[in-house]
């Protein structure tokens, strides 16, 4: 015995979200053992991202809503309004993030005489910058005297000498007879040496929002600052693993992005 089975339903829902209405059909075949396969006869349906449905498949959904599902023709053109103003909402809020993420990136990025680059989107908001020439550092937001990274441009066959203090970090090739060199203070070995009172001349002192803060921006957060105080750097105050540490996480977030000046 063969029968068809139909549901009644709108693709719309009351709050305007489309569901997609399949194509295909489907045999099902039920044996007469007075078995109950009730629980296996499941189907899905698929809900397609609001800001990508088009007004044919609104109009489409709109018109199965008629036909079946919805209570009248009214109430369909109501499902239908509902549709289109969730797709329109769902549209300009995506436009709205692009906007903001260009005015984002803008922000971000930063340009010297010589080089560009584009400040970590980790370190957007938190960090602030000042330049000379082609001399860039960048500081903790609100603290010109805690600098982050240090970036200034070298000519080739020329030395690079840190700030005392201060390590190399990382460098940058411009191919065009410059090297950007990063160096900064090594803030997973400095910011424990110095609360833990092992350094004779510590950069300075840190409250502990400040030091934890200064060390996730360094490490990306891979490790935690007890973490880092009690094992990474240990009581024997190794710096070793400390500065590989900070200098892998730049070279993943920081020194790509640094070009030659167009």
């Amino acid at each position: 015995m063969r029968s068809r089975s139909s549901i009644a339903a709108s693709p719309i829902a009351a709050d305007g979200t489309i569901y997609t209405v399949p194509t295909t059909k489907t045999q099902v075949a039920v044996k007469s053992d007075g078995q109950d396969l009730s629980a296996q006869a499941t189907f899905k349906l698929k809900v397609p991202s609001a800001d990508t449905v088009t007004d044919d498949q609104i109009d489409a959904a709109a018109k199965y809503a008629e036909e079946g599902g919805a209570s009248s023709a009214a109430a369909a053109k109501i499902l239908q309004q509902a549709a289109t103003a969730r797709r329109d909402a769902a549209v300009n809020a995506v436009s709205a993030q692009k906007a903001q993420a260009a005015r984002d990136a803008d922000a971000r990025h930063k340009a010297t005489d010589l080089y560009q680059l584009d400040i970590p989107v980790e370190w957007y908001g938190k960090v602030e910058t000042w330049q000379n020439g082609s001399t860039l550092c960048i500081y903790l937001a609100g603290d010109s005297d805690t600098p982050i990274v240090t970036l200034v441009a070298v000519r080739e066959g020329e030395s690079f000498t840190p700030d005392e203090g201060d390590t190399v970090l990382g460098a940058a090739n411009l191919g065009n007879g410059y090297t950007v060199y990063a160096s900064g203070p090594v803030y997973p070995y400095v910011v424990p040496q110095t609360i833990n009172g092992r350094t004779q001349n510590p950069v300075s002192t840190y409250p502990m929002d400040t030091a934890i803060e200064l060390v996730e921006l360094t490490t990306g957060n891979r490790y935690t600052y007890s973490q880092i105080k009690n094992v990474l750097v240990g009581k024997d105050g190794k710096a070793d693993a400390a500065t590989k540490l900070e200098t892998d996480y730049l070279a993943q977030i920081l020194l790509p992005s640094i070009k030659a000046q167009d």
